[in-house]
């Protein structure tokens, strides 16, 4: 079965007022797996970053280019994979759970034990932008799937993509997270 690459892009602005995002560990973009494939089903299912950190005992709360949940479903091996943007405001960390939640959050601060809690506030008229891509997968076994070739890829597709035809899909919106300042509470 072919991958589903989906690119997911997010523009958050207020023309009347600023407003800001706050600092928990559900922030940012998220999944719930089914059952069959997470980790505590004790089928075969496991977490993965970048860094070959698995599961999360080892990725919670830590920075990584991406994150995959996949495991056994039938006769394949079937996952989901979250790629955050470079260019988002933050590098992500994981807030991901061997009962089968995973989520790129760029915001939580005090929510991964690092300190003070923050906030990301974005003022009038200002957007800011998140993007992520997410790749739909399934295959024989683990071993087929190339999901550092799966980002690379997904790094080709999100810079092909011009500033221009950004603009005119989010009109309102001439910058990326230029409107958005990262500050404590």
């Amino acid at each position: 079965m072919r991958p589903l690459s989906i690119l997911q892009d997010n523009w958050r602005s207020c023309i009347s007022e600023s407003f800001y995002f706050g600092d928990q560990e559900e922030m940012g973009l998220g999944v719930r797996l089914a059952t069959p494939i997470v980790v505590k089903s004790n089928k075969g299912g496991r977490i993965l970053d970048d860094r070959g950190n698995i599961n999360e005992k080892n990725i919670w709360g830590k920075p990584s280019l991406w994150c995959d949940y996949a495991g056994p479903i039938d006769d394949v091996f079937a996952g989901v994979m979250i790629m955050p943007d470079p260019d988002n405001f933050a590098p992500s960390r994981w807030h991901v759970r061997d009962y089968g939640f995973m989520t790129a959050n760029p915001f939580g601060k005090k929510a991964f034990n690092l300190g003070a809690a923050g906030k990301v506030i974005v003022n009038k008229g200002k957007p800011l932008r998140l993007s992520f891509g997410i790749l739909l997968h399934s295959s024989k076994d683990e071993k087929s799937i190339d999901l550092a070739g799966a980002y690379k890829d997904y790094l080709k597709i999100r810079t092909s993509i011009s500033s221009k035809n950004l603009s005119e899909i989010h009109a309102p919106m001439k910058s990326s997270a230029a409107g958005a300042k990262v500050s404590s509470i």
